[in-house]
């Protein structure tokens, strides 16, 4: 690959292959190149992309060809994915070079890891509808497919469900700080789940048990073992509150759960599992394993953080959050078939401070900068976890400190890009200072948008 083309604005993630293609015609514009669209046979693509070989069959349903040469563009795939990823691909990079002549290339492109994911929490301050569509756009845009949307904990529930209208009623309009609240109905969690699935993104939805639950136990007697709620929380410590297996309700609870929440979940279901830290001794596999039972039973799989990891079975997913644990809890779990999500905090955990000065956000893993969010192997995270267990890569946005939609814009731009590239092809491609020149093609159309704010 030459230099030039390792710099390409907008070229984000970097694509598995790259080479000129013909020219286009002198005084050619991005305007009068009209794309073209060629579904293959999986015989007829894999001929085409000889020499190369992709490993594995999701990865070939992903994989496209992208030629933009002698004033025209076409994009070829064995799927209707794949045609989808090139298509997106072709739109980026014809938008952040729009004020330039059209590049002659040809992209051979596929990714590195199946999960691909941004988390954000709407617990501890509520974002609606409309911010979560626009930071999906940016997602599709860098390659991600999977949002993890964190639905409930201490401070809020943002979900109806049913079978349980006090959840809303009563713990719904309240966010960390005393901040107004939100939920989404089920029509508006619909509409996510369109959108997302438009923009080529799955949503795991996340109700945290058996900790980070004051919402649930403010708004319903039943799950209080002494039938007495707790008043609403508007901090942000963690660890004190807890589900328990001799209250009335807990059954019934996490059954209207998964009931309200299988529907719309054939990528998974994420249980939560982690900081339990007033949990009966011997309630916590209880009821986690309780809740993995009923996701099962329902055809789909169980998501958990890295605390639940010996409660999962093959085909679930562990994520880990901590880049020092201790003990072989995740490597037994993959040995079950049990996948994990690389989300180290020092490297993935977008509410770090970007900078030391930066008022938004928090320090307990440290500073992040977007170079050490680009520049770092999800392998080397857990001993005795090699590519093959490794499901794949999650960005974390918590929102303590995040109140309005352009406080998420700030902790996520230009982080979000630099994990994307990890994500997509495994790790970082090419040098840090190629990859800033290819990033400012994608600032540039952010700032178009009103996003980026730096």
């Amino acid at each position: 690959m030459s230099s030039s083309l390792s710099t390409i604005p907008g070229l984000l993630p970097l694509p598995v292959f790259i080479e000129e293609a013909d020219a286009h015609p002198e005084e050619a514009t991005w305007a009068e190149i009209s794309p073209s669209v060629v579904l293959k046979t999986p015989e007829e693509f894999s001929a085409a992309i000889a020499p190369l070989v992709i490993p594995e069959e999701w990865q070939f349903a992903e994989a496209y060809i992208l030629t933009i040469s002698a004033g025209s563009a076409q994009v070829c795939a064995a799927t209707e994915l794949g045609l989808s990823r090139g298509l997106r691909r072709l739109n980026t990079l014809a938008i952040a070079n729009h004020s330039r002549a059209p590049i002659a290339v040809k992209i051979i492109d596929y990714p590195a890891y199946r999960h691909r994911g941004l988390h954000i929490d709407v617990a501890r301050h509520f974002f609606s509808v409309p911010t979560i569509l626009r930071v999906m756009d940016a997602m599709s845009e860098v390659g991600l497919n999977i949002l993890h949307l964190h639905l409930s904990d201490d401070q809020g529930w943002r979900i109806e469900i049913p079978q349980f209208p006090e959840l809303i009623e009563r713990s719904s309009d309240c966010a960390v700080g005393g901040e107004e609240g939100g939920y989404y109905t089920l029509d508006d969690y619909q509409t996510l789940v369109e959108g997302a699935r438009s923009r080529m993104i799955a949503i795991i939805p996340e109700i945290d048990i058996p900790g980070h639950v004051n919402a649930a136990l403010h708004a319903i007697e039943g799950l209080n073992p002494d039938g007495v709620c707790p008043p609403l929380y508007e901090g942000t410590e963690v660890g004190f509150s807890t589900l328990s297996t001799k209250a009335p309700a807990t059954q019934a609870f996490l059954e209207a759960v998964i009931e309200t929440l299988a529907p719309f979940s054939a990528a998974g279901i994420h249980i939560g599992g982690d900081e339990s830290f007033s949990t009966v001794e011997g309630d916590y596999p209880v009821i986690v394993g309780s809740q993995i039972e009923r996701i099962h039973a329902r055809g789909t799989r169980a998501v958990a953080w890295e605390e639940a990891a010996d409660l999962l079975g093959e085909g679930d997913l562990v994520q880990v959050w901590h880049d020092d644990l201790e003990g072989d809890s995740i490597a037994r779990a993959v040995g079950r078939g049990v996948k994990a999500i690389m989300s180290p905090g020092p490297r993935a955990y977008f509410d770090m401070k970007e900078y030391p000065e930066q008022k938004l956000g928090i320090t307990w893993a440290g500073i992040l900068p977007l170079k050490k969010a680009w520049d770092w192997d999800p392998e080397s995270i857990c001993e005795g976890v090699d590519r093959k267990g490794i499901e794949g890569v999650e960005a974390c946005l918590w929102s303590e400190t995040l109140r309005r939609e352009k406080d998420v814009w700030e902790m996520l731009l230009p982080r979000l890009a630099g994990l994307a590239e990890v994500a997509w092809a495994g790790g970082p491609r090419g040098s840090w200072e190629d990859f800033q020149e290819r990033l400012a093609g994608l600032e540039g159309l952010w700032r178009g948008r009103g996003w980026y704010v730096k």
